[in-house]
């Protein structure tokens, strides 16, 4: 509401441009790709890289219980946050098969965002060695909240606008009556 009176004390011009900023900015919002600001530098390769299928998750897909190919089942943690939430937090899905990346070389491995995890689309491998990656999908909610920060701005940018233009014609109406 603070943004609301301060349009109503700005002249005509800076008013409408106020808006079309506001709105301009949650609509591009909606439409901008998850960043992951966070993660310092590009993710690096991993030397306990493993492939396996996501048997199940815990805790909203930040824990999953993982078949490798090679046969064990093993624990992938994909936050560093022991309660709560981080903003690098992994999520995983059940019956995915995942190129895991970890940080550490033993279950419970660790793994976030800033990691090379990636699902990939192929059966298991019938050798040990693992097939080339097929896609880069990342399991993560980024997008989701972009789109939800996004849709916010673009209905404060909407809503703003609304009420300008109502205040505009009321006021306009009042003129007309006072002739």
């Amino acid at each position: 509401m603070a943004v609301l009176s301060r349009l109503s004390t700005m002249s005509l011009l800076p008013r409408m441009a106020a808006v079309i900023v506001l709105t301009a900015a949650g609509v591009l919002t909606g439409f901008a790709p998850a960043v992951q600001a966070s993660c310092a530098q590009p993710p690096h390769e991993s030397p306990y890289v493993f492939t396996g299928t996501v048997e199940s998750t815990e805790r909203n897909g930040l824990v999953a219980h993982v078949r490798t190919d090679a046969g064990p089942q093993v624990e992938v943690i994909g936050t560093p946050a022991e309660t709560g939430a981080s903003t690098v937090d992994r999520t995983y899905t059940t019956g995915l098969r995942y190129e895991f990346h970890p940080l550490n070389s033993s279950s419970p491995y660790q793994d976030n965002n800033c990691t090379r995890t990636h699902v990939i689309d192929s059966p298991p491998p019938a050798s040990s060695s693992a097939p080339p990656p097929t896609s880069s999908a990342s399991g993560s909610s980024g997008t989701r909240t972009a789109a939800g920060i996004g849709a916010a701005g673009a209905l404060l940018g909407a809503v703003t606008l609304g009420l300008w233009l109502w205040r505009r014609n009321r006021r306009n109406g009042h003129r007309a009556e006072a002739r």
